[in-house]
């Protein structure tokens, strides 16, 4: 037999005992939140089922609305073929790993590198979960995107339903049609929404107890917060900072303080697996783009914050166009009126707690389209803004204002997604849409590509190995090829190869060192030449 070392990941022993414990602890952590919820569920009434239903169809229709003015698509590469990989080994393998490299074996792909992503498990875990029950698919990362976008538009509507009604609060999920940035999140494959949504759940969570603090509240709130940790790095200690002051308010109330340490202390061994995956990830072959520049710096935010502040109340784009003004005079009004309450500090908090994280990230300059997505919490924020005007409307006309005002903002910017305006994925996930799709193109049994983007061809379910593994693996490659394994190896050379040659090593060198022939070009924006390796 050849040495593939198949399943086995690129790292020590310890490191692939994190890898599967951070898979298992999964499930734990979905179960302690779940037993809080059922614990609620026995001890609050959860309101009017009309109301709950009102909201449940419009997230639905509006969730398929946003799916059909910006088509799911991969739009940040290479962050989400890593979360996609990562679901896969999930459903494969359970563990938190991805495969890079693949080869064809017995008919199959075989899975013969991999290694640990950087990024938090959570996503990919629920997109595992949708493999186990339908098969793995890549459009399964889409589908749990649109539930999560559909689950966040029905807590906005909860959320507003005292104060406006349930017809009224469907204004918040219409404006939210109004921030392109949270649209194109919901339809790509990314893990941002998750943590979007875990926010706006600890903050409902918070209000509630606020309101009426019970052991069952505290015990959900808590382990919401463990699950923000999982969802994305920042965002556990952010959940943190909001849940902190809520515990404290209500420590007096009997039962709180037990049952916040209970489920915390259920809760931090589940996180262990990911402080270790947190360490991993500031590894700084990580992150190439950084040029040797820290990764987390003040500095940064001197830059990074005139662009934001820019798009965020001049600009269009993804950002929710002129509304953020409202939401400061709504601020200066209640500031004004001193009717600011302790749940106004947290939303506004929060919000600029999320931005001042992304800030100092040497990624969170917005005049590059993929750092946007760090911004999603104040976008969503400035998006809703218009509604903290909606008490000083007259009570008479206030859900027709509030409800047609929104209507007209989600109309105005879903006719720039109509007009292809908002909807362009990132050019490096461009750039591997058409390496994929040359593949498909002349896939045939037995065929071994290489190209930067051999990732993506493995989460589409073909064999792939970038140029680096393919000169290292050359043995078992040409071992393979003597027995009737492997057909052919296709190489792909693109535009991009330079840029990714430090990190996926370069195609020129295997075509110089084994000889090749051209198969097929293709011309266009990306130029593709597939060559076919001699030997």
């Amino acid at each position: 037999m050849v040495a593939l070392g198949v399943g086995r990941a690129e790292s020590s022993n310890p490191a692939e005992f994190a890898a599967v414990a951070a898979y298992w602890v999964l499930p734990g952590s979905l179960a302690v939140w779940f037993g809080t919820w059922l614990w609620l569920r026995r001890t609050a009434s959860s309101g009017p089922w009309r109301e709950a239903g009102i909201g449940l169809v419009a997230a639905a229709a509006l969730a398929w609305l946003a799916a059909s003015l910006a088509p799911p698509t991969q739009r940040m590469q290479f962050d989400e073929t890593s979360l996609a990989g990562t679901a896969l080994d999930m459903h494969w393998h359970r563990a938190a790993t991805m495969t890079t490299a693949a080869v064809p074996f017995a008919g199959e792909v075989l899975g013969v590198e991999r290694t640990q992503d950087k990024r938090p498990p959570l996503f990919p875990f629920l997109v595992s979960l949708l493999h186990d029950a339908t098969g793995p698919r890549p459009a399964n990362a889409f589908a749990v995107n649109l539930l999560l976008f559909a689950a966040l538009l029905w807590l906005l509507h909860r959320w507003l339903v005292p104060g406006l009604g349930p017809v009224g609060a469907l204004a918040a999920p219409l404006l939210v049609l109004a921030c392109p940035a949270v649209v194109l999140s919901a339809t790509s494959g990314g893990f941002e929404l998750l943590a979007l949504l875990l926010l706006l759940g600890v903050l409902t969570v918070a209000r509630a107890h606020l309101a009426a603090p019970s052991p069952a509240r505290a015990a959900q709130l808590t382990a919401l917060v463990g699950l923000a940790a999982a969802s994305r790095y920042e965002t556990g200690p952010l959940a943190l900072v909001l849940a902190g002051p809520v515990w404290w308010w209500t420590r007096h109330v009997p039962g709180v303080v037990r049952a916040s340490v209970g489920i915390g202390g259920l809760m931090l061994p589940l996180l262990v697996p990911l402080w270790w995956l947190a360490s991993h990830a500031q590894r700084p072959d990580f992150y190439p783009e950084a040029l040797g520049r820290p990764l987390v710096a003040l500095d940064h935010a001197v830059t990074n914050l005139p662009p934001l502040l820019h798009g965020l109340f001049l600009a269009g784009g993804p950002w929710p166009i002129g509304l953020p003004w409202l939401g400061v005079v709504a601020g200066v009004v209640r500031c004004w009126q001193r009717q600011a309450k302790r749940l106004d500090l947290l939303v506004v908090g929060g919000g600029l707690l999320a931005t001042g994280l992304a800030l100092v990230w040497f990624f969170g300059d917005v005049r590059e389209p993929g750092a946007v997505r760090l911004y999603l919490p104040v976008a969503l924020l400035g998006s809703l803004a218009p509604l903290s005007l909606a008490p000083l409307l007259p009570q008479r006309w206030r859900t027709l204002v509030v409800l047609a005002f929104a209507a007209g903002c989600a109309l105005w910017r879903g006719a720039d997604f109509a007009l292809g305006r908002l909807a362009a994925p990132q050019a490096t996930a461009q750039a591997v849409a058409e390496v994929v799709a040359v593949a498909r193109r002349h896939q045939a049994p037995g065929t071994l590509w290489v190209t930067f983007a051999a990732q993506a061809l493995v989460v589409e379910g073909l064999a792939a190995m970038p140029p680096a593994a393919c000169l290292r693996r050359a043995t078992e490659v040409r071992e393979l090829r003597r027995r009737g394994e492997v057909q052919q190896v296709l190489v792909l050379e693109t535009p991009w190869d330079a840029a990714f040659a430090p990190a996926f090593g370069s195609p020129a060198a295997l075509l110089t060192a084994g000889g090749a022939s051209v198969v097929a070009r293709r011309d266009g924006a990306l130029p593709v030449t597939v060559w076919r390796l001699r030997s």
